[in-house]
């Protein structure tokens, strides 16, 4: 299940990735509605600007990802689920925008062009990710 059709793959100027030492799991979804079964999710984890993920519908099977943070995107490598061969891409990225977090001066996670942010992050999510981990450690 490779996604090629997101239309999000590229890069775009002007993002500003903050991300060394994040290493909690954030998760985005195509819809800004949570608990969408159908939208494509991406979870993933940072950590000194290494990311490992991985692209998803719930319910559905998914592929992984690693690569690395830059300040406009992230340089991923995306491994097809079914046939096992690595994919190159950069998806682009821009800083979440919470003023709580820049007061308290904390780094802002990036977040992918076109997705927005899922708060609630459900077992099956982390098991996904937890398997992208285990294959591709950070």
């Amino acid at each position: 299940m490779l996604l090629l059709g997101l239309n999000l793959w590229g890069i775009a100027g002007g993002a500003n990735a903050s991300s060394s030492g994040d290493s909690a799991p954030h998760l985005f979804g195509r819809s800004s509605v949570e608990d969408t079964a159908s939208p494509t999710y991406v979870i993933f984890q940072i950590y000194q600007q290494q990311v490992v993920g991985a692209f998803y519908q719930r319910f559905s099977s998914f592929d992984c990802f690693y690569g690395r943070v830059t300040p406009t995107h992230l340089d991923l490598t995306i491994i097809d689920s079914f046939s096992s061969t690595a994919h190159a891409y950069a998806v682009a990225t821009m800083p979440a925008t919470s003023v709580v977090a820049q007061r308290a001066n904390t780094p802002l996670p990036v977040q992918p062009v076109g997705y927005h942010r899922v708060q609630q992050i459900h077992d099956a999510d982390l098991q996904v990710l937890n398997t992208c981990l285990t294959h591709y450690p950070l």
